[in-house]
């Protein structure tokens, strides 16, 4: 899983050293944690120095070191949630360094019995459209989803990031619902009551990748503001995923954690995600899917489901030997989905409207 890593913004020597010196899974976050903390130290060190460039990565990295430590690791709860509150440290830390006019801007959103916690960067000019980026299970808005932010603010949208029901921050107020879609729709009515002169409310698209491959087409088939969508590695039934002696050990565990219920069988049938449940989808639609997904396996029944159930312009891109979210064709599937946001809104190249 190098590539997610690299995702996470953790250079590429940086994690072989804390693979070689890790023992055995059970050892995997105190490892992380060590060299989060280091890099942290040396952070702060760098600032003292005057160095901000170099603090403000050092910052992003050390939240990174943090974030695979904790990512998919449930075998101690304490741990995990006390990794999660250093990498929102250090994301905070991090993005104090920015500009003010580059800096991610902290947005709080009621939601049922919690709030939808996200970040907001926007353009330097008006009428710019709107990428909504919406996690998977276990991934946060500080970490993978700033990175993908990073890459479409630069070619010229604004971008919110968030942690829905289930998800990072949010996870430990409000556990993951059968109706998520809900959660995104009250932020496209939060955005629609807190208007932006950089957003152009008639273009918004949703991104998501993992379960939010699944949700940023849901989302997009239920409300018609969303004017098209990015799905890459999702489910398209959890009935489909392997339960039992067949089922994937990092899913066993990540699905009650999400939940808050007792075992994996019991959060699959109480989510009941099912795309085929939702209206038709009538926007276009990019899809991404894996053939070798040990996560979510049999990609490509999965993404005929989707392909059958999506009405509008849609595209399927597949590749036979792709890992979970095509994680070993990033470098191809960041890049192709900028360009396909780009022609969908109009924009004919990098930064023009």
């Amino acid at each position: 899983w190098y590539s997610r890593f690299l995702l996470a913004q953790v250079d590429i020597d940086r994690i072989k050293r804390v693979v070689r010196r890790t023992r055995n899974w059970f050892n995997w976050l105190d490892e992380w944690s060590k060299e989060g903390e280091k890099l942290s130290d040396k952070a702060e060190h760098a600032i003292k120095g005057g160095d901000l460039f170099s603090a403000r990565n050092m910052f992003h990295q050390a939240a990174g070191c943090y974030h695979v430590g904790q990512h998919f690791f449930y075998f101690d709860d304490l741990k995990k949630e006390q990794a999660m509150h250093e990498i929102w440290r250090l994301y905070g830390r991090a993005i104090s360094l920015y500009e003010d006019s580059e800096r991610p801007r902290r947005i709080e959103i009621p939601f049922r019995e919690g709030t939808i916690p996200g970040y907001l960067r926007l353009q330097h000019r008006e009428n710019m459209p709107l990428i909504i980026l919406i996690n998977g299970m276990d991934n946060l808005k500080e970490i993978e989803q700033h990175v993908c932010a990073e890459h479409l603010v630069n070619a010229g949208f604004n971008t919110f990031v968030f942690d829905g029901p289930g998800q990072g921050e949010m996870g430990y107020h409000l556990k993951m619902i059968p109706d998520y879609e809900a959660s995104v729709i009250e932020v496209l009515n939060w955005f629609e009551d807190h208007p932006f002169p950089e957003i152009d409310g008639d273009r918004i698209a949703t991104v998501g990748f993992s379960m939010g491959g699944f949700f940023s087409p849901l989302v997009a088939a239920h409300d018609k503001r969303v004017k098209c969508a990015v799905g890459n590695g999702g489910p398209a039934k959890l009935k489909l995923i392997p339960t039992g002696s067949r089922a994937n050990p990092i899913l066993k565990r990540c699905f009650p954690h999400a939940t808050g219920l007792d075992t994996y069988e019991e959060a699959l049938r109480y989510l009941d995600y099912d795309i085929t449940k939702a209206p038709h989808l009538e926007c276009p639609f990019l899809l991404f899917h894996s053939g070798n997904d040990k996560i979510i396996p049999d990609g490509k029944k999965h993404a005929e489901i989707f392909m059958d159930w999506a009405h509008g312009e849609k595209e399927l891109m597949y590749y036979p030997d792709g890992e979970h979210v095509c994680a070993n064709y990033l470098d191809e599937v960041i890049p192709k989905t900028i360009d396909w946001l780009l022609k969908q809104f109009g924009m004919k190249h990098l930064n023009l409207a």
